[in-house]
């Protein structure tokens, strides 16, 4: 550690991506206690402001407004970080960067005043967002100790076979969700991990997400209730306070009960996890398209903010990293991060040393390794979703290429076929370059792959009864 940081032990690590800001500090007690044991913040931050006559309220207490004063709300600060004049702005924020400082300052005020603050921050930031990031933080009352590439240094917290012998090189890809568009960061691992690219895919964004999952359940009210919560700043409100809720309740069941309040009285109904996959399908695949786009790669990571989507890392066929991974490599590396010197770089490589981490997997194969988090899933999929059409699979399904392109027709001399056989859904055929994790058991969920290509096996929802005439409605 270097012998300013020593001078100064009080710092924290804050990783800077607006889908869920993090922080961690150093606890008391001697240095070697405070770097084994630091404090955890609290649990992600939304990148979120709403502007008030008294000021900027920024996080969680500007998201619960967020739908209730959209014309005040702000969620593009920093994926948007410049001096560019916002549509509605006052004299608390003419800009994004005042915004930005009005989320810094609270989020440093949260730590407990640190003096001392490591940055870690998505490969997408620009060299001026960089700068202005910087300058913000000058003016705020603590210094600026260090400022290192979020995907590179969760990373390098992975044991990877190999790593730190100067022999291996493996190609890794590393994924993380921001509001407004999701991050491929290409990586090279040997004795060191090294940043090779950064590639935004836009439109796969936690917002886009989100707005297209909040629009299919209001769909779902609207058929068996009449009822639509969009309509409506409250009911609006109300659905995205509860949808991370059942998010997380589908990532481990494929159906879950949910209710909205309503003056009507409380509105009750199924939502299914697949049908939820299936309306952000186009979305999922545009992700898996950038990444095979990115050339093969030994391992895929994938941060826990996108790894918390439904199906997300089985989609990807990623494995999910820690929540602290970033976090925990900041305050282990502050060697390698934080300069002797008063200049700031902008660090793109860590070492990768073996030892305690997160264990990869990748001493076992590819379809071992990753698919793991697909295992649970059991129910029967009766269609084929390729592209925006679903194919049933009630008689089976003929896959073939045709110039490159994967295609799928009701033809079982195909080359490839989807076949049922006891209960059981099987991929049979001779062309290995049409795949998928369970060729011999495949469920609700799973892939199919050609080269970028991805079709998923989805389970049909059972149709909303709509009311005849003079029915009255459910209450």
């Amino acid at each position: 550690m270097s012998k300013a940081l020593t001078a100064h032990p009080d710092l924290v690590a804050i990783e800077l991506v607006d889908s869920g800001i993090r922080f961690r500090s150093y606890g008391g007690g001697p240095e070697s206690d405070r770097q084994a044991q630091p404090d955890s913040g609290p649990a992600d931050i939304v990148g979120l402001a709403l502007l008030t006559p008294e000021g900027v309220i920024t996080g969680e207490a500007a998201r619960r407004r967020a739908w209730l004063e959209p014309q005040r709300s702000f969620d593009q600060y920093w994926h948007q970080l410049n001096l560019s004049p916002l549509p509605a702005s006052s004299r608390h924020a003419r800009h994004h960067a005042d915004l930005a400082f009005a989320q810094l300052d609270a989020i440093h005020r949260a730590a407990g005043q640190p003096q001392k603050v490591v940055f870690a921050v998505p490969g997408s930031f620009s060299r001026e967002q960089l700068s202005i990031l910087l300058g913000l933080a000058n003016a705020l009352p603590f210094t600026t100790a260090g400022l290192v590439d979020s995907a590179v240094a969760a990373v390098s917290q992975v044991v990877i076979p190999g790593a730190g012998s100067g022999t291996a090189r493996r190609r890794i890809r590393h994924l993380d969700i921001q509001l407004h568009q999701c991050l491929i960061t290409s990586l090279e691992v040997s004795d060191q991990v090294e940043r090779q690219a950064v590639a935004p895919v836009s439109g796969a964004g936690l917002r886009h997400f989100h707005d297209t999952w909040s629009q299919y359940i209001a769909n779902l009210f609207i058929q068996e209730y009449r009822y639509d919560p969009l309509h409506t700043a409250e009911g609006e409100q109300q659905l995205r306070d509860n949808l991370p809720r059942w998010l997380m309740q589908l990532a481990g069941s494929p159906e879950v009960q949910i209710e909205l309040t309503t003056a009507r009285g409380n509105f009750q109904l199924k939502l299914r996890r697949n049908d939820l996959l299936a309306a952000t399908a186009a979305r999922t695949a545009s992700l898996t398209r950038a990444l095979a786009d990115c050339g093969k790669a030994d391992a895929v990571f994938l941060s826990h903010r996108l790894a918390a989507l439904p199906e997300m890392a089985a989609m990807l066929g990623g494995v999910p990293l820690p929540a602290d991974a970033c976090l925990n490599a900041c305050l282990s590396r502050l060697d390698e991060i934080c300069p002797t010197t008063e200049a700031i770089q902008f660090v793109t490589r860590l070492s990768a040393k073996p030892g305690p981490g997160v264990s990869t997997g990748l001493s076992r194969s590819p379809s071992t390794a990753l698919k793991s988090s697909g295992e649970n899933r059991s129910e029967p999929p009766t269609h084929l979703l390729c592209g925006h059409r679903a194919w049933p699979l009630a008689t089976g399904l003929g896959l073939r290429l045709v110039n490159g392109e994967l295609q799928v027709s009701g033809d079982l001399t195909a080359p490839v076929t989807l076949r049922r056989s006891g209960g059981v859904l099987r991929l049979l055929g001779d062309d290995p370059r049409i795949a998928a994790d369970r060729p011999d058991a495949l469920s609700s969920g799973d892939h199919i792959r050609y080269g970028d290509q991805v079709l998923i096996l989805i389970r049909e929802q059972a149709p909303h009864r709509d009311r005849t005439p003079g029915e009255p409605e459910r209450d």
